[in-house]
């Protein structure tokens, strides 16, 4: 095989994909201060946008409670919920992106799912 035999690819490829989880990860932070800011703001057209991304990109990597609080921000923004219930799910999320963005515990498994 050119450029490499199957294993070396089938690890190049497992190297890449964990570096996007990384890099995943690293944007927790920014990500949830964004859509924080766009509450602020009261901008709910951007907020909606900002936790649809999360959603499906903590799908993509495989990241299930991520994806289920993202949508639950972006579903009590499209039902119009009141301003604090949006601020208590966004709060929800930042908890569990802060849990995702912490080191694994020693001895604790560290795989995605």
């Amino acid at each position: 095989m050119a450029g490499g035999t199957h294993r070396e690819v089938g690890a190049d490829r497992e190297a890449g994909l964990v570096e996007l989880v990384r890099l995943f990860v690293e944007d927790l932070e920014q990500s949830t201060g964004a859509m924080r800011e766009a509450l602020a703001a009261r901008d709910l057209e951007q907020l909606s946008l900002l936790a649809h991304r999360l959603r499906g990109a903590a799908g993509s990597y495989r990241f299930p409670e991520i994806t289920r609080q993202a949508a639950l921000v972006e579903a009590a923004v499209h039902a119009g919920a009141a301003s604090d219930a949006v601020s208590c799910e966004l709060a929800s999320l930042e908890a569990i992106c802060a849990i995702a963005h912490s080191p694994p515990e020693s001895g604790a498994r560290s795989d995605v799912e």
